[in-house]
């Protein structure tokens, strides 16, 4: 152990002590948090998820085809999922030195669970979005839950009929 390392471990010490002292810290309850944190970063997966399905569905609303927005509509939103994932992963950083405890564990399964969403988002998400916009399945906006009913009569006559057409094809 270096000279950095007891002096590190000694201010750590003396951070939980005083934090025992004035109530704000036991033990016990150093990892009862940690289940937040992935409560948390399921929250973010699912906005991840929301965010990218929201870039397709602007752009099928605005007369485009599935399959002609897909590449270009998953990239935009991965664009934004890093910008949002970066401010989530800063703040469990900031949390995680600064704090002990309960709060510790919470920050570390925050950052781990958002780089698994960087991941995710990118190797799963993406990939599994393509592949269904490249089927006969995936080409119908309805079969991917995008109301196309409410919309000008030209822009639905062209979806619809991009959709028969990418059936026959399949």
């Amino acid at each position: 152990m270096t000279i950095h390392d007891e002096t590190w471990a000694a201010a750590e010490q003396a951070k939980r002590s005083w934090l025992a002292e004035n109530g704000m810290y036991r033990e016990e309850d150093e990892h009862s948090s940690c289940g937040v944190g992935l409560v948390v970063s399921i929250g973010v997966a699912i906005d991840s998820s929301v965010v990218s399905f929201e870039g397709i569905k602007e752009d099928v609303r605005n007369g485009s085809t599935v399959r002609s927005v897909a590449e270009r509509s998953m990239t935009r939103s991965y664009s934004t999922i890093v910008k949002a994932d970066t401010s989530s992963l800063i703040g469990a950083a900031v949390l995680y030195w600064l704090s002990v405890g309960p709060v510790r564990g919470f920050a570390f399964y925050l950052g781990a669970a958002t780089l698994l969403d960087l991941f995710s988002a990118y190797f799963v998400l993406r990939p599994g979005v393509m592949a269904l916009s490249r089927s006969g399945r995936g080409s119908s906006p309805k079969s991917l839950g995008i109301p196309i009913d409410d919309l000008a009569d030209p822009v639905r006559e062209k979806l619809t009929a991009a959709a028969r057409g990418a059936v026959k094809e399949a």
